[in-house]
């Protein structure tokens, strides 16, 4: 599926658990809903992120609705949520970006949060 198809790089729990388990570089997940306005909001925001193919992390995205039980096993309760994935294993919850933001506020979030 191409990006044209998929500007979210939208993924089900199994897709999801293949990319975390085999990725190498740290993954940043959106989780979001298609009901949320903070989360529509932040649409061109993740599209530019995912354009851009970044090296230093990627980002997939996981709708809540239609993907319930990762959201619960990843305590989602307010989206848009981004979490970070480094090695297979989210970093602290508490470290969870929360929220509508500007692709640079989201950026240096991300960045300060992938660095070891």
């Amino acid at each position: 599926m191409n990006q044209r198809e998929n500007p979210y790089n939208a993924v089900d729990i199994t897709a999801f658990n293949n990319v975390i388990a085999a990725n190498e570089k740290p993954v940043v997940v959106f989780f979001w809903a298609a009901w949320c306005g903070p989360c529509l909001m932040m649409r061109q925001v993740i599209e530019e992120i995912i354009a851009k193919n970044n090296p230093d992390f990627d980002t997939v995205s996981v709708d809540v609705d239609e993907n319930p039980n990762l959201a619960n096993r990843y305590e989602v309760r307010t989206i848009p949520r981004f979490l970070i994935f480094r090695d297979g294993q989210p970093i602290p919850m508490e470290r969870a970006i929360i929220g509508a933001m500007s692709k640079a506020s989201l950026l240096e979030a991300i960045r300060s949060n992938i660095r070891p």
